[in-house]
């Protein structure tokens, strides 16, 4: 079970279901590209009322490096779930749609895959520089 925690969180925020999960599960919980331990790693500047856009652009290296640690993880024969809260569940409903064949489910919590229409994103983008 891999757990994904949400925007401007950390691995901490998981450690609960970790614990929860491991009598029964290998589990693991890591920080995302620009959160917790990773933080070094967030492109600058990712503030102010730029977030929305830098935060779209970021996306891809964030979902690249949850592909590459779930790559990691891959044995034959085990499966492996992604349990996802917010940007979390996002990405975990992004890697399962972009790689099948290393996800054999996810729970998506307080998440949607997003806007995939250019307009929708040009509009949604337009609100949050409002």
């Amino acid at each position: 079970v891999v757990l994904l925690h949400g925007m401007f969180g950390s691995r901490l925020d998981m450690l609960p279901l970790a614990a929860a999960f491991a009598a029964d599960h290998d589990a693991v919980a890591f920080d995302l590209p620009g959160h917790g331990d990773a933080a070094a790693l967030l492109p600058e500047p990712f503030i102010g009322t730029e977030r929305s856009d830098q935060a779209i652009q970021f996306a891809p290296t964030v979902l690249d490096a949850l592909i590459a640690e779930l790559e990691s993880w891959a044995r034959p024969g085990r499966l492996t779930f992604l349990v996802g809260y917010s940007l979390g569940a996002r990405l975990a409903l992004l890697a399962a749609r972009q790689r099948p064949d290393l996800v054999s489910g996810v729970v998506a919590i307080s998440g949607n895959p997003g806007l995939e229409d250019a307009s929708a994103l040009d509009e949604r983008a337009a609100q949050d520089r409002a």
